[in-house]
């Protein structure tokens, strides 16, 4: 049953060092993505080191895990460092002073419950990815019916001619005439270059 807490985002010592080491460290963002609780609370409400918590208020929601903070914190009150996941639990009011309210959210809190993926059900989905992955090509064949490339093989000493033939009967005539310059207009380009630079000669002299 999910109960009214009160958060008060902030910066922990930890955080400010691990900042020294970048964002996406592995340090910072488990600390930026832990919730500190009274270990009242988490008794309470059946939690232990590192398990999983629902939190949401009227803007946004978040799944967190939780750690005890012996001596730090108030019962019904939470802590979490700024960051990600304090940031979606935020609104977007300033009350005109440009700076929204971070602290002293209500939020409602509760324990996460995730249904496990059964081994066998993994093991399934898995063998499915394979089969389609490195399944044979399909045949279309003449009267339209489609069977594998393995039930139907072709003769080893007819497949580099067959597909040869396949591919120059398939590949458009630009693409072809693109691929080679015919000589007559080599030649006339030739002609025309000679032409130009005549020209261009007396024009100088």
């Amino acid at each position: 049953m999910a109960e009214e807490f009160l958060l008060i985002p902030g910066r922990s010592s930890k955080q400010g060092v691990s900042l020294n080491e970048g964002k996406y460290t592995e340090g910072y963002q488990e600390e930026i993505s832990t919730l500190r609780m009274d270990p009242a609370d988490m008794q309470r409400l059946d939690l232990a080191k590192g398990d999983l918590v629902r939190m949401w208020n009227d803007v946004g929601e978040v799944v967190v895990p939780c750690v005890a903070a012996p001596g730090e914190l108030q019962p019904s009150m939470v802590f979490i460092c700024y960051g990600e996941f304090s940031s979606r639990l935020m609104g977007g009011e300033t009350h005109g002073s440009g700076m929204p309210d971070s602290k002293a959210l209500d939020v409602f809190l509760e324990k996460h419950s995730v249904t496990p993926i059964s081994d066998s059900a993994v093991d399934v989905e898995s063998s499915r990815a394979e089969q389609q992955q490195f399944a044979p090509p399909a045949v279309v064949t003449s009267d339209d019916s489609s069977e594998t490339a393995a039930d139907n093989p072709l003769p080893t000493d007819q497949v580099d001619s067959e597909t040869a033939t396949d591919v120059l009967l398939t590949t458009p005539v630009e693409t072809i005439s693109q691929e080679s310059t015919p000589p007559g207009q080599i030649a006339v380009l030739f002609v025309v270059l000679i032409v130009v630079l005549v020209w261009a000669l007396n024009f100088v002299f």
